[in-house]
C-alpha cells in the first residue's frame, strides 16, 4: 500500500476491501485478512475509524464473506480493545455462525479486555452454560463476582444457573445471599417463585410479606401474596391484599384483573363489574381492561352488554387490535368480513387482528388463505404466543407432516414468545415455569378455544 502510494497508484478502500473478498471466495482467508489488515486505515479519519470499520464487518457479513468481517473486527478490536459494543457485535458474528467455541473465545478475550463490562460476563457465562458447561459458566459467574459485579443482574444469573439445573439447594443459597447484596423487589420475587416451584407455600408467602414490607410498590409483590391467600381459600386475605395493592399500585392492570376474577369466582357478578368499572376508571383508554370487561359480560350470557362495552372500547381505544379482533367473531357471521375491513383500516399491521382473520379463513375452509394469515401474524410480531399455537393447532387439525409441525415448533423456539392471553396462562403454571417455547407451543395449542 505504501509502495503504490509512493508511486502515486492511489487505491481507494472499496476496492481494497473487494480485493480481501475476492481473495476469501477463492479460498484464500489468510489473504484477505491480510489485505485488509494492511488496507483498513486507508482513507479513513481517525475520529471515524470504529463507526466505519465497524460498518465495514457488517456489510461483508451481509455479502457472506465472513472472513473477512472476522479480520475487519480483529483489527478494529485490536485497535479499540476496550469497546463492548464491538465485541458484542463480533459475538453476534461468531453466533450466526453457529460455532459455541468460536464464541465462546471471543467472550473469554472480551472479558479480558473488558473487565468492567457487566454485559459480556453475563454474556460468556450464558454461551457457556448453553454448550453444556455448567461447571465453566458457575466459574465465570464467580469470576465476574471477584471483578466487582455484584448487580441484581449478576445474582439473578447465578441463581437462575443453579435453578435450571435443578440445584435447588445451590439455586436458594445464592437468592438469600442476593437478598443480603443486592435487595432488590425482583431479587425477592425470584426468591418466593423458587420456594413456590418447589411447593413451599409457607415460605413462600413468608418472603412475599417480608419483601412487601421493603417494595410496597411492587405490584408482583401483592398479586403473589393475593395467590398465596387464594391458594389456602381464603378468600377475605386475598381480597384485602388486592385491595392494598391496588391502593399502592392503582395502575398494575393483571391486578385488577386478579381483583375482578376473585369476585366473579367466589363472589358475586355484581361485585367484579364494580371493580373492572373501577378499573377503568383509574385507568382511561385502557384496552385491555376494556377486553376484559366485554369477555366478562360475555362468560355471563350479557352478550348486548358486552357489545355496548365494545363499541365504547373501540372509541376511546380506535387502534387496539386486541379489541377489533374481539369484534370480528362477536358480530353475525355475515357481517365479519366487513368487520374484518374495518380492522385491518385502523390495525393493518397488528398480530391479533391477522390472526382473528387468520382464523376467520379458517373457519370457513379456506386453508391457503388461512396458512397465509397464520404466517403473516408470526412474522409480525414473533413474540406473540397465542399466534404461534394457533398456528401449530391449524397445521394438526390439517394433518400435516410431523416434519412441517417440526419446522414451526423451531422456528417458535427461536422466536421465544413471552406474550398471548393463552400463552402466558399456559407458561406461567409452577410445573411449566422453565419450559422452552418448544415444549409450550403443543400445550398452548391444546388450550386455544376455537371452533371451526
Amino acid at each position: 500500500c505504501k509502495v503504490l502510494s509512493k508511486a502515486n497508484v492511489i487505491i481507494d478502500r472499496n476496492t481494497w476491501i473487494k480485493h480481501a473478498t475476492d481473495a476469501e471466495d477463492t479460498g484464500a482467508p489468510k489473504t484477505c485478512a491480510a489485505i485488509l489488515h494492511a488496507t483498513l486505515k486507508v482513507g479513513v479519519e481517525d475520529i471515524d475509524r470504529k463507526r466505519t470499520w465497524v460498518d465495514d464487518a457488517v456489510s461483508c457479513e451481509k455479502s457472506g464473506h465472513i472472513a473477512a468481517a472476522r479480520a475487519i473486527f480483529s483489527y478494529t478490536l485490536a485497535t479499540f480493545p476496550t469497546e463492548e459494543w464491538i465485541w458484542i457485535k463480533y459475538v453476534a458474528l461468531e453466533r450466526s455462525q453457529g460455532d459455541p467455541t468460536n464464541v465462546q473465545n471471543v467472550l473469554t478475550e472480551a472479558v479480558s479486555n473488558c473487565p468492567e463490562s457487566e454485559v459480556l460476563w453475563l454474556m460468556a457465562a450464558k454461551e457457556t452454560w448453553l454448550a453444556g458447561n455448567v461447571p465453566g459458566a458457575r466459574g465465570i459467574i464467580q469470576q465476574a463476582f471477584q471483578a466487582g459485579h455484584s448487580s441484581e443482574r449478576m445474582w439473578l444469573a447465578a441463581a437462575k444457573l443453579e435453578w435450571e439445573n435443578e440445584e435447588f439447594s445451590r439455586a436458594g443459597a445464592v437468592l438469600s445471599k442476593a437478598r443480603e447484596r443486592a435487595s432488590t423487589a425482583k431479587v425477592w420475587m425470584k426468591s418466593a417463585l423458587l420456594e413456590r416451584e418447589l411447593g413451599n407455600y409457607d415460605k413462600e408467602e413468608n418472603l412475599v410479606i417480608e419483601a412487601l414490607a421493603i417494595f410496597p410498590e411492587f405490584d408482583k409483590l401483592w398479586m403473589m401474596a393475593g395467590q398465596c391467600a387464594e391458594r389456602k381459600n381464603e378468600i377475605a386475605t386475598a381480597r384485602k391484599r388486592y385491595l392494598n395493592g391496588l391502593e399502592k399500585c392503582p395502575h398494575s392492570t393483571p391486578m385488577w384483573m386478579l381483583a375482578a376474577h376473585l369476585e366473579e369466582k367466589y363472589s358475586s357478578v355484581v361485585k367484579a363489574r364494580s371493580v373492572l368499572e373501577m378499573s377503568r376508571l383509574k385507568n382511561p383508554r385502557n384496552a385491555t381492561l376494556w377486553l376484559q370487561a366485554v369477555r366478562f359480560e360475555e362468560r355471563n350470557n350479557e352478550h348486548d352488554l358486552a357489545l355496548s362495552l365494545l363499541s365504547k372500547g373501540l372509541q376511546e381505544c380506535p387502534h387496539s387490535g386486541e379489541l377489533w379482533a374481539e369484534q370480528i367473531f362477536m358480530v353475525p357471521k355475515p357481517e365479519q368480513s366487513a368487520k374484518s375491513k374495518d380492522a385491518l383500516t385502523n390495525c393493518d399491521n397488528d398480530a391479533h387482528v391477522i390472526l382473528a382473520i387468520a382464523k376467520l379463513f379458517w373457519r370457513n375452509r379456506k386453508s391457503k388463505l388461512a396458512k397465509k394469515w397464520f404466517e403473516r401474524a408470526v412474522t409480525v410480531n414473533p413474540d406473540f404466543g397465542d399466534a404461534w399455537g394457533t398456528y401449530y393447532k391449524f397445521l394438526t387439525s390439517r394433518k400435516k407432516s410431523k416434519e412441517a409441525l417440526g419446522e414451526l415448533v423451531n422456528r417458535c423456539q427461536k422466536a421465544d414468545p413471552h406474550h398471548g392471553d393463552t400463552w402466558c396462562k399456559v407458561s406461567k403454571r409452577t410445573e411449566n415455569s422453565r419450559k422452552a417455547a418448544k415444549d409450550l407451543i403443543e400445550k398452548v395449542a391444546k388450550e386455544i378455544e376455537f371452533e371451526v
